[in-house]
């Protein structure tokens, strides 16, 4: 048995209160951080809405618009609000959900339209 064993914590513990001792702090300015300030969107800064479908050419219905917006594949400025959208080819059923485009922001939409029966 190895007697000194035992006391190796107790010396660790007297060396570490003595370090201690010996550190002083002492009040002083604040070191300085530099901080660089990140850029905010403005909440009515128009986001992107890209919209492909399958198979492509259908007609995209935006809102409440009178007639289609754009024919697939297309990229639209929207702005950030939820918008509800159609999607018309003949031949398919009609596509139809609500996306929801965030300020600044790009949103895909990716429709598999269904052939009619």
């Amino acid at each position: 048995m190895n007697i000194c064993s035992p006391l190796i914590p107790a010396v660790l513990a007297l060396a570490l209160v003595a370090v201690a001792a010996l550190i002083t702090f002492s009040p002083g300015p604040a070191p300085s951080v530099p901080v660089t300030p990140v850029p905010t969107l403005r909440p009515d800064t128009p986001g992107t809405l890209t919209i492909t479908s399958v198979p492509p050419g259908a007609e995209v219905w935006l809102d409440t618009d009178p007639g289609p917006s754009a024919t697939t594949p297309a990229v639209l400025t929207l702005s950030p609000i939820t918008h509800p959208v159609l999607l018309r080819l003949a031949g398919y059923r009609d596509y139809a959900t609500s996306v929801t485009v965030p300020p600044g922001e790009n949103v895909t939409l990716a429709a598999a339209m269904e052939p009619e029966r």
